[in-house]
């Protein structure tokens, strides 16, 4: 039974002490997702990276959305920021916070949730 697992697996050649996380390892493709013969189409989730500057901090939030599979933006002032939540709706959004000389990134939130309260109630009033 070990033998039928690790060949489904892929392993059936392998050591079973070694360790291969490459044939095991989880992909976010964004395309599908399977559930026995259910397969399901997934919407890939998006980031919304809101730096002052390109440093180390922003290279590794970067790095990590890349490697988790997500599609990242990257944003550099104010004005970009909310021009390009406003145009993706991205589901996760990171502020940096430590140089607040360039930008007040507490206004940015505020702002971001008075347009996005507008955009929604615009919806709402729509006849379908």
């Amino acid at each position: 039974m070990y033998r039928k697992f690790r060949e489904k697996l892929g392993l059936a050649g392998t050591s079973p002490n070694r360790s291969h996380s490459t044939s095991l390892e989880r992909k976010n493709t964004g395309s599908e997702v399977q559930f026995g013969p259910l397969q399901l189409k997934q919407k890939t989730m998006s980031v919304l990276l809101v730096f002052s500057r390109e440093d180390a901090q922003s290279d590794g939030f970067w790095w990590a959305a890349e490697r988790g599979g997500y599609k990242c933006n990257l944003a550099k002032s104010h004005d970009g920021a909310l021009e390009c939540f406003l145009d993706k709706q991205q589901e996760v959004v990171i502020i940096d916070h430590r140089h607040n000389k360039s930008f007040d990134a507490e206004a940015l939130c505020r702002y971001t949730q008075e347009e996005t309260r507008i955009l929604n109630q615009d919806y709402q009033k729509l006849d379908f």
